[in-house]
């Protein structure tokens, strides 16, 4: 009963406001991660979930990572404070399961076990963001490795329109002071994107700090006969103080002097031609690069009570991708469309060692529109060639119907994927196995969409499973007294999930938007049910403006879930946000947000204490 409550009010309140002034809802209808090249939103087979640049202004979120609480499906966690060590999980799947792409290119640290997107979602500055794009099941057949639960396309502002500048400055609790500064516009047929930002703030314990400078560009140059030529950069320089965890209390505690220092950049060079009516073109070369240190100094004894020594660590990573990409889109006719690509991955490890690998990849795409309109047929495939395991095959279909007359869809999809084993999974000298396999997914879709009342309702009903086999995990080798003496990656284990997601956004009228997103995820992971995955998630929203004056209200609630252990369970709880601006004369904003109104004790990881009753504001200049 708990979660019927806010859908009830959810429905009273669009009961009550549908009779005023109307207004459609205006979500964009154009998507370019499911399929790898620009289409409208209906013409697909695939679930699709949007955060908009709008939605993101409107609360004002810290990071990237608190970003994605708007979507559905992901199960977040946090280790404390802003800035410290996060974990996605989406749809079940692990955090290597979700492919992570920025404006389309592959972003990885080839220097963590899992070859994951790693402290990423910390360290991502929300404000630089046009929209992100949620591809839900297995997408192996358009991007090979890491595609098993879904991927995550984050497309940052594109460089173009009327020349103007941004300044501002925020600040509030836990110490947070930040400042940015934008520029964005054209110049002949050069447009740009400019953004500089920098950050710090303290934590939930004593000594937690963060501190984070970005910089960022887009740049796109127009060329004769509809070409193109774009550069995009971004480097980021971090500092985290984390905290100590203890096993065997299972507990944080504050460590004075453990320091963690990043270093990530990101470059891709890319190009696009049209030479004819039925033929597009893209090119890109991209290079990734992600330098961590830890430097944790010997503090001896952290907690006299519970006996808890300081652990000292000091060791530096560092993980590079290299990718090139080559596609042709052929159109013979308006709706038809057949994809050719390939794409090559160079990456290299420095650790405990020093490894490298190569990934080539052919894929063949097609999509249908058939029957008027009415029926849409998607087909793919891709032949991933790796320099250690050797070939794997990963294939896609899809189809969707559309009742027009109903403003309706009715979608499937069934697609494979797979994580290839990881540099320092297969190459470590202490516990590396160069004969590991890749682990394999199955994804299975089916879902129906609406649009109803001229456009001010939508619906979205989604059902997904997800089949995992020969995941890889560790294993412990002990000797005939039961010591242990080492170990070994194995694929030993399987997993499944399997769950519902719902999703309504209604516009009844001009200066209010509604919206609300529910998960159920079930599933094991070999014989233990998922860890840090709820059952139950929701957020809803509403967004409303009158005059100068815009504001939000934001709930989440989060069910009961396991700890990585599978023993201690983490409790359900309920946030509450706020955010509000107010626009004032020659181009200045104030704006205040609130976050966990209610003060709530929570957890996002078991152990892990998070900030309580929190306020920040600022103001923004826009010439």
């Amino acid at each position: 009963m708990r979660y019927l409550l806010p859908f009830a009010v959810l429905s009273l309140s669009v009961g009550l406001v549908f009779g005023g002034q109307e207004e459609s809802l205006r979500i964009s209808p154009v998507v370019v991660t499911a399929t790898r090249y620009e289409i409208p939103i209906q013409y697909l087979s695939e679930p699709v979930q949007m955060i908009t640049s709008r939605e993101i202004a409107a609360w004002n979120p810290q990071s990237l990572f608190d970003t994605l609480r708007l979507a559905n499906g992901f199960s977040l966690k946090r280790t404390g404070g802003p800035g410290q060590w996060t974990t996605l999980r989406f749809r079940g799947g692990a955090s290597k399961h979700l492919l992570l792409l920025i404006n389309g290119v592959r972003v990885s640290d080839p220097s963590t076990p899992s070859d994951d997107f790693g402290q990423f979602f910390s360290y991502f500055d929300p404000s630089d963001i046009e929209r992100i794009e949620v591809v839900g099941g297995s997408q192996g057949a358009l991007y090979g490795s890491d595609a098993v639960s879904g991927v995550l396309n984050v497309i940052t502002r594109s460089p173009a329109g009327k020349p103007s500048f941004s300044f501002g400055a925020e600040g509030g609790s836990l110490g947070r002071v930040k400042t940015l500064a934008r520029a964005k516009g054209n110049y002949g047929d050069l447009g740009y994107f400019l953004s500089l930002s920098g950050e710090r703030t303290g934590g939930v314990l004593e000594h937690e700090e963060f501190k984070n400078k970005t910089l960022s560009s887009n740049l796109s140059y127009k060329l004769s006969m509809g070409s193109r030529i774009s550069l995009f950069t971004r480097f980021s320089d971090s500092f985290v103080n984390y905290s100590h965890w203890c096993g065997r209390k299972f507990k944080a505690y504050d460590d004075p002097r453990a320091y963690k220092y990043t270093k990530w950049s990101l470059f891709s060079l890319g190009f696009e031609g049209k030479p004819t009516r039925s033929l597009d073109y893209d090119l890109k070369l991209s290079f990734n690069r992600t330098r961590r240190k830890y430097e944790d100094l010997d503090d001896g004894v952290l907690d006299a009570k519970d006996n808890v020594k300081d652990y000292p660590l000091d060791k530096h990573y560092k993980g590079t991708n290299l990718t090139a990409n080559a596609q042709a889109v052929l159109k013979p006719i308006e709706e038809l469309r057949a994809i050719l690509g390939f794409d090559f991955l160079s990456q290299q490890a420095e650790s405990d060692f020093d490894g490298e690998l190569w990934n080539a990849s052919p894929y063949l795409t097609c999509h249908a529109i058939l029957m008027d309109g009415s029926t849409i047929l998607n087909i793919g495939s891709r032949l991933d060639n790796h320099s250690i395991f050797g070939q794997n095959l990963t294939y896609k279909f899809g189809a969707a119907y559309l009742l027009k007359g109903l403003g309706m869809k009715l979608r499937g999809s069934f697609g494979t994927g797979f994580k290839a084993p990881s540099l320092y999974q297969m190459l470590s000298p202490l516990y590396g196995n160069r004969e590991l396999k890749p682990e394999k997914s199955i994804g299975v879709n089916v879902g129906i969409e609406g649009r109803f009342w001229e456009n001010r309702l939508a619906i979205n009903i989604d059902l997904f499973k997800n089949n995992f086999k020969d995941i890889i995990t560790f294993e412990s080798l002990f000797d005939e007294k039961g010591k242990w003496i080492g170990g070994r990656y194995v694929n030993r284990e399987k997993a499944e999930s399997k769950g519902i997601e719902l999703s309504l956004l209604a516009a009844p009228v001009r200066s209010l938007r509604l919206g609300v997103g529910y998960t159920y995820t079930e599933g094991k992971e070999g014989d233990e049910p998922l860890s840090l995955v709820p059952k139950h998630s929701l957020n809803l929203r509403s967004i409303f403006s009158h005059g100068k004056f815009s504001g939000g209200i934001y709930i989440f609630k989060v069910g009961e879930r396991f700890a990585y252990d599978h023993k201690h369970k983490i409790r359900p709880y309920t946030r509450v946000d706020l955010s509000g601006s107010y626009r004032l004369p020659k181009g200045f904003d104030l704006f205040l947000k609130v976050e966990n109104l209610l003060n709530v004790n929570y957890e996002e990881a078991a152990g892990y204490k998070v900030p309580g009753l929190c306020a920040f504001g600022g103001i923004k200049l826009s010439i």
